[in-house]
C-alpha cells in the first residue's frame, strides 16, 4: 500500500499560561495535536495518522498515537470496513451479514457487542470492561 499525494495536516492549539512559543500557534498557546494524514493510494481510506506533537501518556481527550510514525494504523476488509485501528488500540471489528459492526475488541479495555433486528436497527449494546464478569447492557 502506498501513499498518494493527498496527505493533510491539522494543527490544534490550546491556551496555556506558561506555554512555550511555537511558530505554528499564537503567543500563549501550546500545540496539542499536529496531525498528518496519509491515505491508501487511489482511495479515501486512511493509511496512517501521524501526530508530530504526540504525547501518548496524556489523560486529555486529544489524539493519541502509540506508534508515532507513518506505518500502517488502519486495516480494511474487502467491503471497505475498518477492522483494525492501532491508534485507538482496536484489534478487531467483526461485521454481521448486514455489514454492521457485530463486535469490537479494544486492547487493555474490553469489548463491545451489538445486537440488531432483521432490518438493521440497533437493539442493544453490551460492553465488557477488562476482566469484569458481568457485562453492561444498554438499550
Amino acid at each position: 500500500m502506498g501513499q498518494d499525494n493527498s496527505s493533510n495536516s491539522i494543527l490544534s492549539c490550546r491556551p496555556g499560561k506558561f506555554a512555550p512559543k511555537n511558530r505554528h500557534c499564537p503567543p500563549n498557546l501550546t500545540t496539542i495535536d499536529s496531525l498528518q494524514y496519509g491515505y491508501i493510494a487511489n482511495s479515501n481510506r486512511l493509511h496512517y495518522v501521524n501526530d508530530r506533537t504526540n504525547d501518548s501518556t496524556t489523560k486529555l481527550g486529544d489524539f493519541k498515537e502509540y506508534t508515532n510514525n507513518t506505518s500502517q494504523d488502519y486495516s480494511y476488509d474487502p467491503n471497505g470496513n475498518m477492522y483494525v485501528d492501532n491508534n485507538k488500540r482496536i484489534t478487531s471489528i467483526v461485521y454481521n451479514h448486514l455489514n454492521l459492526p457485530d463486535s469490537i475488541t479494544v486492547t487493555g479495555k474490553g469489548s463491545i457487542k451489538y445486537l440488531y433486528d432483521a432490518s438493521g436497527n440497533k437493539l442493544k449494546k453490551i460492553t465488557r470492561e477488562g476482566a469484569v464478569p458481568t457485562p453492561i447492557e444498554t438499550v
